[in-house]
């Protein structure tokens, strides 16, 4: 038998073909290959049988997709299940490479169900679980905390994930309790963004289409906050370094688009929050705003008007100066107040 586990024999072959991919195992003898899009592939000992009486239940059908480990430490063999019969590997056609990553990209895939994202942050939290017991791991985590010099980082970082993801709109609003909540109207959350919160240098930011979740920064909200929540219209759960907890219930509103994020429990109560808030350097919304627009001309999306951020109340809206192009990008943003009237410019001392 191979020396390795099967989630680790698996991971530079899952990634050859479906490119990022998260491993997580659904019983000792299957480990589930899980993209941006819900499970990708299962992945086998030779001598497995694929969904058989003596697996777990799993909440979504079995991907059509299988990656085969011979116990003879052969060649890894890509199949295509038959999925009407739970067949194993006596029912599968075999497949090259180029083959199974033209199924992985081609197959119609429905999205996760709510049992289905559930069971993928339950797994994740239970491998970590494992790992957070270990004496080099928990020292690992306390040295994190010290990583970041100042407690109000969390903002910089949460604006910027918001720009990377997309967001035309972001709102930061302090709430009783006290608590801060952030929201924007960038994409939502994928499988392997819940993985990229809750572990450590795990980033899941590819280009800008990313939801933007350094593999560390993010961890910044945890050195201010004990309790961080996160949402879209489809997930919700507690993301905590290294365990995060599917979240069944909020007591505010669900959420439409976009995400949220509700930074709650404060260390400092509401006196630290209102230092934190005090003073937005006037460079940080047009610097934001230019990533953001200009990235629309780079990545070929329709091109917006403007970015805007409320901060606390205060609208900040940055525009594009008509006329201006790609190649005047150090001077086509000004910012303006809530009732429209320009107050700063955003040239390139901005």
């Amino acid at each position: 038998m191979p020396d390795l586990s099967l989630r680790l024999w698996a991971q530079p072959h899952a990634e050859e073909v479906l490119g990022t991919c998260l491993l997580l195992e659904h019983s000792p003898t299957t480990v589930l290959a899980v993209d941006r899009r819900g499970f990708a592939a299962v992945i086998v000992d030779e001598a497995a049988r694929v969904g058989g009486s003596e697996e777990p239940e799993l909440p979504e059908p079995w991907p059509s997709l299988q990656l085969c480990r011979s116990t003879a430490g052969g060649k890894p063999q890509w199949r295509r299940l038959d999925r009407s019969s739970a067949a194993g590997s006596s029912a599968a056609e075999p497949l090259d490479l180029a083959s199974a990553a033209r199924l992985a990209a081609s197959e119609a895939r429905s999205p996760l169900t709510p049992a289905g994202r559930r069971w993928v942050v339950d797994a994740i939290r239970g491998y970590y679980t494992q790992h957070v017991l270990e004496p080099s791991v928990r020292g690992f985590l306390s040295i994190l905390e010290k990583q970041f010099p100042r407690s109000d980082l969390y903002l910089f970082e949460l604006l910027q994930n918001a720009v990377d993801d997309g967001a035309r709109v972001v709102r930061l609003e302090l709430l009783p309790g006290p608590a801060l909540r952030l929201s924007h109207d960038g994409r939502g959350f994928s499988p392997l963004d819940v993985n990229g919160l809750a572990s450590v240098g795990m980033s899941t930011k590819q280009s800008r289409r990313a939801a933007g979740f350094m593999g560390i920064g993010f961890k910044a909200c945890h050195k201010r906050f004990a309790h961080v929540r996160c949402a879209d219209p489809d997930w919700r759960f507690d993301a905590w370094v290294l365990l995060p907890r599917w979240a069944e219930d909020s007591s505010g509103s669900p959420v439409a688009s976009g995400c949220v994020f509700e930074l709650l429990r404060p260390r400092g109560g509401l006196d630290a929050l209102r230092r934190d808030l005090r003073w937005l350097p006037p460079s940080v919304p047009p610097l934001l705003a230019r990533c953001a627009l200009a990235a629309d001309q780079r990545d070929g999306d329709a091109p917006r008007a403007a970015w805007e951020l409320v901060w606390v109340g205060e609208r900040l809206v940055c525009e594009r100066v008509d006329g201006a192009d790609a190649e005047e990008e150090a001077s086509f943003f000004f910012q303006v107040d809530s009732n429209g009237v320009p107050c700063c410019g955003c040239g390139g001392d901005a």
